[in-house]
């Protein structure tokens, strides 16, 4: 259940921010290449994409050194179809092929549902649908998230980018459950280290109760006590924790730092859950 060896998992301030559920699938691969090349102009940067999206798609390419091979390799992008939009999660497959075809027939259509709803949101925001990974790059900059400067339009990622609740047209309903993601996105990895106290180094439950308080686990878990409380309300949200002082429920909100309680996990409900990462280190964007 938990991960044989420690890894490190960078979680940019765009998926922080919920924007990957917002923007086109391209745009992870804008923001991984403005992450590593801050200031690389937008017609490069749109052929970078198309020569990664080509090399996804088969296109080999033979090794070669210096500055010979990077003016070719410049060359051959800037004569490439542009990168879409979207990941076709399933592409040109056989359907001949493949173990299930309805299934992925169904991942086809969930794919092609999804590309219509966001041209439809797109549409409702005065906007044209995006097709290619330019136009994804201009919805970024249109939305606060991507800053062009200069006659060639040098991209870098905002310093201070905008929720996607602040820009676009959603529903409260949709305003709703973003927050909640993003709530979950952010303090989801020091619940699981909270968790992680109640395990054995196989993820089996050792205990259901630890007397503790907010500063205590604070100095634990190198993290500050709003923290932990934010990921205790975590905890508490995905229904197996509860917390207890003086043998009735407390609110983790209105406890000092200082003050003592019981963080309580039910072993029935516990055993319900799914797989957990537990050793990853976390990478974080400002956001």
């Amino acid at each position: 259940m938990s991960d044989p060896e420690p890894s490190t998992i960078r979680v940019p301030a765009l998926f922080q921010l919920g924007w990957f559920r917002w923007l086109p699938s391209a745009a992870i691969d804008v923001e991984g290449l403005l992450h590593a090349c801050p200031g690389e102009p937008r017609e490069e940067a749109a052929q970078a994409l198309a020569l990664l999206h080509a090399r996804r798609g088969g296109l080999e390419i033979k090794a070669g050194d210096g500055p010979r091979a990077l003016a070719d390799l410049e060359e051959l992008s800037a004569t490439l179809p542009a990168a879409p939009a979207w990941h076709d999660p399933t592409g040109d497959i056989d359907l001949t092929t493949v173990d299930d075809p309805a299934e992925a027939l169904a991942e086809q259509a969930e794919h092609v549902e999804r590309v219509a709803q966001y041209d439809a949101m797109l549409v409702k925001s005065g906007l044209e649908p995006a097709r290619t990974v330019d136009d994804v790059i201009g919805l970024m900059i249109r939305f606060g998230l991507v800053t062009a400067t200069g006659n060639d339009q040098r991209l870098t990622l905002a310093a201070d980018p905008p929720l996607p609740t602040e820009i676009l047209p959603l529903s409260d309903e949709e305003r709703q459950r973003e927050d909640s993601l993003r709530w979950h996105s952010r303090f989801g990895r020091l619940s699981q280290r909270v968790l992680r106290l109640f395990l054995t180094e196989d993820g089996d439950l050792t205990q259901s109760r630890i007397t503790t308080t907010a500063d205590r686990l604070a100095a634990t878990l190198d993290a500050d006590p709003d923290s932990i409380r934010q990921a205790i309300l975590v905890l508490i949200d995905e229904g197996d924790f509860t917390v207890e002082r003086q043998g009735a429920t407390a609110d983790i909100e209105r406890l000092a730092g200082h003050q003592r309680f019981d963080l309580v996990v039910d072993p029935a409900k516990f055993a319900e859950r799914g797989s957990y990462r537990l050793n990853a280190t976390i990478e974080r964007d400002e956001a």
